[in-house]
């Protein structure tokens, strides 16, 4: 992959016959083609939606969507609006989160554990395909795979700080 980056950056700088190409202009056409390459498009590798129910609608919270590019965004509804931020995951981060979602059983267990009924609605998409419904009072998700929607989402923290800083 990088011999390819390397590649693409040699055919895209521009020549400048008798001169050396400095490295800012080599950061800046990398930053330009790691733009051009990790878009938020194409097929979604996991997509978490949560909402409230009220008078039988669903308001819509947050949602975090991770597409196979490795691109993801997290949109948050507030009263002045949604706010989406996004940013692009390393390929050991892209690596990491597409071994994890694969690793998700989805299954829940018998019991459910239910201290407070909450209007809120969670639905899991992974691969292309709803995979759960959630609500608080639902079963929830195996130890497993719940441990490994928490790996997932330490990874995209990670990498909005990142892109904060």
């Amino acid at each position: 992959m990088r011999l390819a980056v390397v590649a693409l950056l040699c055919l895209a700088l521009p020549a400048h016959a008798g001169h050396l190409r400095v490295p800012s202009d080599i950061d800046r056409q990398l930053a330009r083609l790691r733009a051009m390459v990790c878009k938020p498009r194409g097929a979604v590798l996991l997509s978490i939606a949560q909402a409230a129910e009220a008078d039988g609608e669903r308001v819509p919270l947050w949602t975090l969507t991770i597409y196979q590019s490795g691109a993801w965004q997290r949109t948050v509804w507030t009263a002045a609006g949604p706010r989406t931020i996004g940013a692009c995951l390393s390929g050991r981060q892209q690596g990491f989160i597409y071994d994890r979602v694969h690793d998700i059983r989805w299954h829940t267990v018998a019991e459910p554990r239910c201290a407070l009924a909450l209007p809120l609605v969670t639905t899991y998409f992974a691969r292309g395909k709803q995979r759960l419904v959630a609500k608080p009072c639902d079963p929830p998700l195996d130890d497993a795979s719940a441990q490994r929607l928490a790996e997932i989402d330490a990874v995209i923290e990670a990498s909005q700080r990142k892109a904060v800083d």
